[in-house]
């Protein structure tokens, strides 16, 4: 397949690449993954791979790997996430879609009761499921056959929100030259899910005049380390939703700038984080479903007993395979 990988493995590798509302990611089964590499199976190995896999020109392409293991002697369904610059992602609500989706198709799991999701963790000098589970899949089912899946995920509870930080962030964003921008900006709130966001309100109607270079520039200034110090917050994806003037039907526009991934086709746990921020600043009647439309598609966050649940669309795209030595 690409030369850059051949330091890796010693045989050929079986993975397939998914999409949840175009953000995409490589999958690949613990087992598989283990036996076909040349050395061990460390973190720092595992980082570098991801890296490799996940370069748009050089590799495969994604935004993410995702390692992920079933234990059929009792069930256990564990599963890592790297980001595409190798760092650790916490949680990923739209490659967890894809899992549920996965083992859907594979007829691993039956897709209509919960399965606990654990995460993958170091011990020992082995990859084994931990005591944390990090997530459920809660639904899967098959779209069409075109291999089109919708599925759903309990993302977790709300860990710590913080309103009321619009003048904080006028602050600290003095120096950006794109004044106008700032002015769009509403209301802004710090929502720690298992991962961490900064959700920034735009006022109606100024959504479709945000370019993505301004959204992008915001987005890289808000995740610089000494504005994250004076936020108070650690490095966080940065989610852009616009406000509607009354309640409506219709999706409410979003966008994401991640961690490690940049501008990216859609973010689930943004998209629970921005249910979070405005339910709190009551500008949006969250009685039922929040629909939102991300630059690759609409997903629906809803919540049940304090618990924020995804529900989206998700696609295989490919059965992909590593050249054989």
């Amino acid at each position: 397949m690409m030369n850059s990988l051949d330091r890796f493995f010693k045989t050929e590798l079986s993975f397939e690449k998914w999409h949840g509302a175009r953000n995409d990611f490589l999958f690949v089964r613990l087992t598989d993954f283990v036996s076909s590499m040349s050395g061990p199976a460390n973190p720092e190995t595992v980082a570098e791979i991801a890296v490799e896999l996940c370069h748009r020109n050089i590799g495969i392409g994604s935004d993410g790997l995702v390692v992920w293991e079933f234990d059929t002697s009792d069930g256990t369904t564990f599963a890592g996430i790297w980001n595409s610059d190798g760092s650790r992602a916490q949680t990923c609500g739209n490659a967890l879609r894809c899992l549920a989706s996965l083992l859907f198709s594979k007829k691993i799991w039956a897709g209509a009761e919960s399965l606990q999701i654990k995460e993958i963790v170091w011990s020992e000098n082995v990859f084994v499921p931990g005591e944390r589970s990090f997530a459920a899949l809660l639904e899967a089912k098959q779209s069409n056959s075109f291999g089109e899946y919708t599925a759903a995920v309990e993302m977790g509870h709300v860990v710590e929100h913080r309103g009321g930080m619009l003048e904080a962030f006028r602050r600290c964003s003095s120096r950006i030259e794109n004044q106008e921008l700032l002015s769009k900006v509403v209301a802004v709130s710090f929502v720690q899910l298992a991962n961490p966001h900064l959700v920034l309100q735009i006022a109606p109607g100024c959504f479709e005049n945000l370019t993505l270079n301004e959204i992008s520039e915001m987005g890289r200034f808000l995740q610089l380390q000494e504005i994250c110090k004076q936020l108070n917050i650690p490095l966080s994806n940065i989610g852009f939703v616009e406000v509607s003037e009354s309640p409506s039907s219709q999706p409410l526009n979003a966008v994401v700038y991640e961690r490690g991934a940049g501008l990216t086709q859609c973010c689930g746990s943004g998209g629970c984080a921005m249910r979070v921020a405005l339910n709190a600043t009551r500008r949006k009647e969250l009685t039922g479903t929040l629909a939102l439309k991300m630059p690759g598609g609409v997903i629906e966050i809803s919540e049940k007993e304090n618990e924020l649940i995804l529900k989206g669309p998700a696609q295989l795209v490919a059965q992909l395979r590593t050249s054989s030595h």
